[in-house]
């Protein structure tokens, strides 16, 4: 996570530093996910859906923001090898962990299984 950032840092890259975050925020998403499976109810499988969700809006809102500086000052990030390989490695693994998520979540019939797909979707 560390390269990830020093190199959106170097880079003065908003795609890197997004993608970054949002790594963050699956870290936090799965630990949430395996919290909400650690007991049952309906509620809970809500509270655990509503976590996730308003990581992701933050998220977009960030996004949102940094984008629109970066379109109205004009600015142009650095190129970044470093990043592009971090990109590919992360991706693959992501991919991975998402079809376990959903084959784990399907197996005990839990409606948190349909985050994975999300992420599937949008590697």
């Amino acid at each position: 996570m560390m390269i990830l950032a020093i190199t959106a840092i170097k880079a003065r890259s908003v795609a890197l530093a997004g993608f970054g975050l949002d790594s963050l925020i699956e870290i936090g998403a799965s630990a949430v996910v395996v919290w909400e499976l650690s007991s049952t109810g309906e509620s809970r499988q809500r509270r655990a859906l509503r976590l996730i969700a308003y990581a992701f809006i933050a998220l977009a809102v960030y996004l949102l923001v940094q984008s629109t500086w970066v379109l109205a000052s004009g600015h142009r990030a650095a190129h970044s090898p470093a990043g592009i390989g971090w990109t590919a490695i992360t991706a693959a693994v992501m991919f991975a962990l998402a079809a376990g998520k959903a084959r784990t979540g399907a197996a005990l019939g839990n409606l948190v299984q349909g985050w994975p797909r999300r992420t599937r979707a949008a590697g």
